[in-house]
């Protein structure tokens, strides 16, 4: 199951913020969906589960005798299926605006008074409107905002439980987001999937850890790359001083640096050290080298004058 399916499911299978939240939980579910207000109060969604609590908060709202809420199915075969629920009758639609004591599209915080219902209305916001990015792909979770009004309402409310999530317009649709890790497992621990943000936890452990250690592989490559072209020049260096001159004809104090160089080629100045038998300094041996590179170098500038 995808990481963003898993999110749902678990805030649908959390009954302790059902039982305890449970009218608040649906009014961020019914105000965040697509249509709430007096001409129309409807939602669609891809999770029959989503349907059917959008619809059993209207029954438990409107009461016994209440018009038939149907959820109604569409998408067959490989096409991705979704389950839509609406009230058709205008007066249930007062009912539920009233019940909630809804004007326009704000929040009516008289209905989240209580500790936790703060939080249990996120969980039904995110249920209506919320996506999140596999977190071994990438960290993103967003709420796609159906109506401009709602916007500001939303983002105080996300302020205060949350943290100040960001905006954005995307095809003319508002949306506000979260890409820092820690907001988004907040986020998923207030929405009532604490499992969820848990394992987004682990994975940026494991992140972190894998970019810290190729941040040394890539430290550790670079030095080598570093000791085996040094190496190489200095060999070059060494073998055109012998083929010129002979072992003999260096002084006497370079002649083991420059046999221990020639058969180490591989190592790097700290590890050669442990290869002479005259104890040297690292940077006593660096100045030998480089002695021998300025023999050939003033070599090679005489042969050609």
């Amino acid at each position: 199951m995808a990481f963003a399916s898993e999110v749902k499911t678990e805030i649908l299978e959390n009954l302790t913020l059902r039982k305890k939240c449970r009218m608040a939980q649906g009014y961020g579910l019914l105000l965040c969906s697509k249509h709430f207000d007096s001409g129309e109060i409807s939602m669609t969604t891809e999770r029959q589960e989503i349907a059917q609590l959008y619809r059993s908060t209207l029954r438990e709202i409107l009461g016994k005798g209440c018009e038939e809420i149907p959820i109604t199915g569409t998408g067959m075969g490989n096409a991705t299926r979704h389950y839509a629920v609406a009230l058709s009758q205008p007066a249930s639609r007062q009912k539920v605006l009233e019940f909630f004591g809804q004007e326009g599209d704000r929040i009516n915080e008289a209905m989240l008074v209580r500790e936790g219902e703060a939080a249990a209305f996120l969980s039904g916001a995110y249920l209506a409107c919320g996506s999140v990015t596999d977190p071994e792909k990438n960290y993103l979770l967003e709420f796609t905002v159906y109506r401009a009004g709602l916007v500001e309402p939303l983002a105080a409310l996300l302020d205060q439980v949350v943290g100040a999530p960001k905006f954005q317009l995307r095809r003319d649709q508002a949306v506000l987001y979260y890409r820092e890790s820690e907001n988004i497992e907040d986020a998923l621990t207030a929405a009532g999937a604490p499992k969820s943000a848990m394992e987004l936890m682990e994975v940026k452990i494991v992140r972190d850890m894998r970019n810290k250690v190729n941040r040394v592989t890539n430290c550790e490559t670079a030095n080598i790359d570093k000791t085996v072209t040094a190496s190489a020049r200095q060999i070059a260096d060494i073998e055109y001083l012998i083929l010129s001159l002979g072992l003999e004809g260096l002084p006497e104090e370079l002649r083991e640096v420059a046999v221990k160089r020639m058969e180490n080629p591989e190592l790097s100045l700290r590890e050669l050290l442990g290869k002479l038998d005259e104890p040297l300094s690292r940077s006593g041996l660096n100045h030998r080298l480089s002695r021998l590179s300025r023999m050939a170098e003033e070599l090679r500038t005489s042969r050609m004058d």
